[in-house]
This record gives C-alpha cells, structure tokens and sequence, in this order.
C-alpha cells in the first residue's frame, strides 16, 4: 500500500517539475520574444527623433545663413524652414508618445524641455529677425541675439539625450523589459523567484 501511493506521489512530483519547467521554459521564451519586439521600437524611436531633429536644426541653420549674408533665397529657404517647422510639430506628439511608451514619461518630458523648448527659443527670434532685421525693440533684440546660442544649446541636449537613449537599450532600460525582476519600480508578477532566491544568496545584483 505504502509502496503505491509513494509511486503515485513520487509521479505527482515529476509531473508539478516538468510543469514547472515547462512553464519557466515558456515564459522566458515569451519573454524573449517581447525583448526583441520593444528593443527594435525603441531603437525606432530614436531613429524617429534623431530624422526629425536634424531635418529641423538644418533649415534652422540654413535659414539663419541666409539671413546673415542677406541671401537671395531668402524667402525659399523660409519657405521650407517653415515646412521642417510644422513637420516638426506634427511629430512631436507621436515623439512624446512613443517616448513614453518604450522609455518612460520623465524622457517624454526631457525631451520637450532639454530639445524642444531651446529649438522654440530660437526659432522665436529668428522670426523676428526675418521679419524685421534688426529694427527691434530692446526685448525683440535680445531674443534675437539669442538664435544661435539656443540652437546650439539645443543641439547638445539632443545629443546628449539621444546617447542617453541609446544607452538605456543596451543596458534592457526600456519598455516593460526595464521592469522585470526590478523590485524598486516593478510589478509582483514581473518578479521571478528564481530572481529573488539570486538575491537572497546574493548573485543577483
């Protein structure tokens, strides 16, 4: 008797095991698999920011150019300025999502601030100098003396945010990836135990 139910449990404990590796064994290949599929987002998304900030840093260099040399295009380069302008603004929506969605809301925010914001700036007395030359009031002229350095500054933030991006991917800091096994921001479920046995016998960092 004692010899049949330790058969039966001895094939219970086999069979909970292959379950259980069975299932490990699946989720870490669903696992995988959404690595994969968030890791090319996001490194789309940076792409995504990367063409939109040099088509519109560009027409700003280019249209602040003509101005200084008083170019005969004038009004064809501020013409496609604009057209990188309104470009630029339809994408920044679907930038801040995407931003949010495979990184997180700070980088959506960082980008406006750091990127955008210097961009406005700019871009705010290059209108006016295109507009009225240097016959300006006080306020106008310092805004306007201010073009190059705020597009400057501006292109140093996205470059720095652009490399912060890109280190964030290498190091699995994006999407839902940059929640598994973290237990400062993670959900429960996104915490293997297999993680938090590591922890405890300190592999895991």
């Amino acid at each position: 008797m004692w010899g049949f139910l330790s058969t039966i449990a001895l094939g219970l404990i086999a069979a909970m095991t292959t379950f259980t590796f069975q299932a490990r064994s699946w989720r870490e290949k669903n696992r995988e698999d959404i690595r994969k599929d968030e890791r090319q987002a996001a490194l789309q998304t940076v792409e995504l920011i990367g063409d939109a900030f040099d088509k519109r840093y560009h027409a700003h260099r280019k249209l602040l150019g003509a101005l200084n040399t008083d170019d005969e295009n004038l009004e064809v380069m501020y013409a496609e300025y604009n057209k990188e302008v309104d470009a630029w603004m339809t994408a920044l929506s679907r930038i801040s999502a995407r931003l949010s969605v495979y990184f997180d809301r700070e980088s959506a925010n960082s980008f406006v601030y750091e990127c955008h914001d210097p961009l406005k700036d700019s871009g705010d007395g290059l209108q006016l100098r295109y507009r009225h030359g240097w016959d300006l009031s006080s306020v106008d002229t310092a805004i306007a003396s201010r073009i190059f350095p705020n597009l400057q500054i501006a292109r140093r933030n996205f470059q720095r945010f652009q490399r912060n991006l890109l280190e964030r991917v290498e190091n699995d800091e994006f999407g839902s990836v940059q929640y598994w096994n973290n237990t400062q921001h993670g959900k429960l479920e996104d915490i293997s135990v297999l993680f938090l046995v590591s922890r405890l016998f300190g592999v895991a960092k």
